[in-house]
Order: structure tokens, then C-alpha cells, then sequence
């Protein structure tokens, strides 16, 4: 957490599988550090996406959500971004949702979570932390498929989604949520599922967060 800036926008980084943002924590650390922002960064040690908590948060998505507002309570935020690649972009999506951000940047972002959707779909990445999410008795079932969270909650937060057309897997993603209020596909024609470190590389990340965070 960086809150050494005074100003009123806060960016939310929520990290993936491996304990990064499509990239080193520390790079999109360095990556960051230039844009005049508050800054929190969030990585889930337990791999099980979000839905037991943080360790000395809480066990729920509910203790992270309430947690979050207890940090940025009274520090004059007025803009909140959240941003997210794979897992972290499915905790993107849904957090910024529940906290009523104002924008969301998902990279290659999976969209829901359901086992036997993803099977359906040849989505079999991570499979054991999938069958461990699925057997979970504190996992929230109804939060597994964003299309639904999305239909329900009508959220005014705009969720750009940001994937590749070499990797069919994140098209079915993307298009799973693209009817859904306020959602914005950006397609891509190389980066695969390592859009984020294409985008990174070439210096086109650092353009979409100053363009979401201005």
C-alpha cells in the first residue's frame, strides 16, 4: 500500500495465480510509481481466487471488500481504478464491482470459474486450485460466473477488457461478458495470454493506466 500521494485517485492491483500482475509484483510497482496516485497492491497467498479472505483480513470476500473501505475511508479518494490480468482480472472485475469503483482494467481476465464451464471450454489452467475453489464450503458458487454478478448487481463501473486473439480461451472470456452493462472489449492481434507483458513492454500499459487514471 502507497498512499504518499495527495491525490485523490486510487489505484487497486490485484494479482494472479502466481503472485503477479501478468509481471513481477516489483515491476508493476516501478511501472506505477511515476503516476501521481494512491496505490494499493493485492495478491492472494492461499491461490484459491479471493474467496477465503486474506490472511489477517479475513476468510471471505465479503472481509476484503469491507477491509478495502476501512483503508480508504477518509482519505479524499474520489477516483477509484482496479486492475487485474487472469485471476487478478476476475477479482478486478468482481471487486470493482462490490466496491462500485469507477473503471476496471482486466487483462486477458477470466470470467468465470465454474469447473465444469471451463472443461467445457478446454480452459484447464490451474486445475487443481479450480477443484480445491469447487470443494471450498466458504466459496461464494454465486460469484463464479461474472456474467451473472454483473446482470444482477448493475454496477455503474466501466470494465474494459483488454485480450488476444491468439489465445481462444480469453476470447470465450471476453465475449462471455460483453453484453453486459458498461463492458468494453479491446482486442488485440499478439500477446496471448501474456497480453499484459506485450502491452508492458511496448509501453502501451503505461498509456491505457494514465488514460484511466487522469
Amino acid at each position: 500500500m502507497d498512499f504518499s500521494s495527495e491525490s485523490s485517485t486510487l489505484l487497486i492491483a490485484f494479482a494472479g495465480l502466481a503472485g503477479k500482475i501478468g509481471m513481477p509484483v516489483f515491476e508493476f510497482s516501478n511501472l506505477t510509481r511515476g503516476l501521481d496516485v494512491k496505490r494499493i497492491f493485492v495478491r492472494d497467498p492461499r491461490l484459491i481466487w479471493y474467496h477465503h479472505g486474506l490472511p489477517g483480513i479475513g476468510d471471505s470476500i465479503e472481509d476484503i471488500v469491507s477491509h478495502l473501505r476501512m483503508l480508504t475511508a477518509g482519505k479524499g479518494i474520489k477516483k477509484t481504478v482496479v486492475v487485474g490480468n487472469s485471476m487478478g482480472g476476475y477479482a478486478a472485475i468482481l471487486f470493482g464491482c462490490l466496491l462500485d469503483a469507477d473503471e476496471v482494467l482486466a487483462f486477458s481476465p477470466k470470467t468465470f470459474i465454474t469447473p465444469y464451464r471451463r472443461l467445457i471450454c478446454l480452459d484447464t489452467g490451474a486445475w487443481p486450485h479450480m477443484w480445491r475453489l469447487q470443494r471450498s464450503r466458504r466459496a461464494r458458487k454465486d460469484l463464479f460466473d461474472l456474467k451473472a454478478v454483473l446482470r444482477s448487481k448493475k454496477p455503474n463501473t466501466s470494465i474494459h477488457v483488454h485480450f488476444s486473439v491468439r489465445k481462444i480461451v480469453d476470447i470465450v472470456h471476453a465475449l462471455r461478458i460483453r453484453k453486459c452493462p458498461h463492458v468494453h472489449l479491446h482486442l488485440y492481434g499478439k500477446g496471448g495470454h501474456g497480453l499484459i507483458r506485450l502491452l508492458k513492454n511496448s509501453g502501451k500499459l503505461e498509456q491505457i493506466l494514465r488514460a484511466s487514471l487522469s
